[in-house]
C-alpha cells in the first residue's frame, strides 16, 4: 500500500528519481498540497490515479476540477435560499451535485494557472486551510497542476496561492529518458489500473481493507512524528536548521528574494519532520543529505533559483548547525567547516583554520585541509593580503603545499604593484 508508493510512482512515471518519489510519498501521508509543473504528457494527472488507486478511493471521493472553466458552482455548488428563508437554519449551505468539493478527499486542480483571478482567489482559501467559505473539507490529498510558463493562454500564479503549497516540483519529460526506461513505462502503463489485488490474486483488494489500511499508516506517522516533537532539542534543532537556510539564501540572493513566515514554518521546518518520520528515523538522524532534499522541493521552484544555491546555502546552514551542536574543541568540525565555507565565507573558514593550528590531524583529515586551502587560495587569489594568510597556514598544515603558495603569493604581489603603477 503507501509503504509502495514511491515504487509505483517510478514505475508509471517518467524520470522520477527517488529523491522526488519520497517527497511525494511524504506528502501524501502528511495531507500536505502539492503544486507540480510539467509539459503535457509528463504524468502529471496520472499520479492522482495512483494515489487514489493506493488509497482505495472510489470515484465519488475524488474530484479532478479543470481550473480554465470549473467555477464556484462547479466546485461548491448552488446556495440553498431556503436555509435563509422563515424557518430555515440561516447558515451558508449549497445545494450539491456529484461533482461538489464537500465529499471529496483527493482533489486534483488541472491546470491552476490557466484559473482567471477571481478562481484563484476560490483555490487560495481551498489550498491554505481546507476550508470553503469557512466550511471544512474533508480532503485529504490535494494537488495542482500546471503547464511551463511558454504555454499559451496562461495566468501568472498569484504569490499567495503559490506560497500555500508546500512542496512544488517539476516532472520530466520523454527527451532524456532511456531506451529501457521508456518500454518500462510503457508495460506498467499498459496493465489495467486497477488490477493487482490481494497477494497476487487478481481481485481488486476491497475499498474497507484499504482504507483500514491507509489509516494504520497513518496513525503510525501520527505516533512517530509526535515522539519526535515531544523532543526540545530536536525541536530546536530543526528550527536553527531551517533560520539559518533562510538566512542565507537571503544573503546569497537579490534583495527581492523573500521566503515567507509559512514557507519557513509550515513548509519548511514542517516537512523536515514528516519525511524523518515517514522513515521512522529518529531525531539524530537528520542530516545534510535530508535538508538538502526538503530544502528543494519547498524552496527552488518556489523562489526560481537555480539548485546550486539552494545545494550552497544548505551546506552554509548545516555547517553552522554542527558548529553549534558539537564540542567546541572537535576537530573535525572545524575540518568540515574549512572544506565547505573556504569558498563563500573566508571569515568562518580562518576562524576554523586557526583552532586548527597546533592541533593533531590524521592523514585523511590534512588531505581535504590541503585541498580547502588550495581552493580558497584560488577564490581568495585577488586578494594579496589573504594569500600571504594562506600561505602562512600551509607552512604549518600543509607543507607539501607552501611553495606552490609562496610561489603564486609572489606573483600576486607583483601583479598588485604593477595595477597600482599603471593606475
Amino acid at each position: 500500500m503507501l509503504q509502495h508508493l514511491p515504487q509505483r510512482i517510478q514505475s508509471r512515471l517518467i524520470g522520477i528519481d527517488d529523491n522526488l518519489a519520497l517527497v511525494l510519498a511524504t506528502c501524501v501521508l502528511a495531507r500536505r498540497p502539492i503544486l507540480i509543473l510539467g509539459r503535457h504528457g509528463t504524468g502529471k494527472s496520472t499520479f492522482c490515479d495512483i494515489v487514489a488507486e493506493l488509497l482505495g478511493l472510489p470515484p465519488a471521493e475524488c474530484a479532478y476540477y479543470d481550473a480554465s472553466k470549473d467555477d464556484l458552482v462547479t466546485v461548491a455548488g448552488i446556495p440553498d435560499a431556503g436555509a435563509f428563508e422563515k424557518g430555515g437554519t440561516g447558515e451558508l449551505s449549497f445545494l450539491c451535485h456529484s461533482r461538489t468539493i464537500w465529499n471529496k478527499r483527493l482533489v486534483l486542480i488541472d491546470e491552476i494557472t490557466r484559473a482567471p483571478q477571481e478562481s484563484q482567489n476560490m483555490w487560495l482559501e481551498i489550498v491554505g486551510n481546507r476550508t470553503l467559505f469557512g466550511r471544512p473539507l474533508p480532503c485529504e490529498i490535494l494537488v495542482a497542476t500546471c503547464n511551463p510558463a511558454t504555454y499559451a493562454s496562461a495566468f501568472e500564479l498569484d504569490e499567495a496561492l503559490l506560497d500555500r503549497f508546500c512542496v512544488v516540483c517539476e516532472f520530466p519529460d520523454l527527451r532524456d529518458a532511456p531506451q529501457e526506461r521508456l518500454e518500462n513505462v510503457v508495460l506498467t502503463n499498459l496493465e489495467s489500473p486497477r488490477e493487482g489485488g490481494d497477494s497476487g490474486t487478481g481481485r481488486p483488494r476491497s475499498e474497507r481493507t484499504a482504507r483500514e489500511e491507509v489509516e494504520l499508516l497513518r496513525e503510525r506517522f501520527r505516533v512517530e512524528r509526535a515522539a519526535m516533537l515531544e523532543s526540545a532539542p530536536f525541536r530546536r534543532h530543526v528550527a536553527r536548521w531551517a533560520a539559518y537556510l533562510v538566512r542565507t539564501l537571503h544573503r546569497l540572493t537579490p534583495e527581492e528574494t523573500r521566503v515567507s513566515n509559512r514557507a519557513l514554518s509550515e513548509h519548511l521546518a514542517g516537512l523536515a519532520c514528516d519525511f524523518l518520520a515517514h522513515h521512522g528515523r529518529p531525531p539524530h538522524a537528520v542530516d545534510c543529505g535530508t535538508a538538502s532534499i526538503v530544502a528543494r522541493y519547498v524552496l527552488q521552484y518556489r523562489l526560481q533559483l537555480e539548485s546550486r544555491i539552494i545545494e550552497q546555502a544548505t551546506v552554509l546552514s548545516w555547517e553552522v548547525l554542527d558548529m553549534e551542536s558539537l564540542n567546541h574543541d572537535s576537530v573535525e568540525r572545524d575540518v568540515s567547516i574549512a572544506v565547505h565555507c573556504g569558498r563563500q565565507t573566508f571569515e568562518q573558514f580562518s576562524a576554523a583554520i586557526r583552532r586548527l593550528l597546533g592541533r593533531k590531524l590524521d592523514a585523511n583529515q590534512r588531505m581535504r585541509i590541503e585541498m580547502a586551502l588550495r581552493q580558497t587560495a584560488r577564490f581568495q587569489s585577488i586578494h594579496v593580503s589573504r594569500l600571504e594568510q594562506i600561505t602562512s597556514w600551509c607552512r604549518t598544515l600543509a607543507p607539501s603545499l607552501a611553495p606552490e603558495m609562496e610561489l603564486d603569493t609572489a606573483v600576486a604581489r607583483v601583479a598588485a604593484a604593477f595595477d597600482s603603477h599603471t593606475a
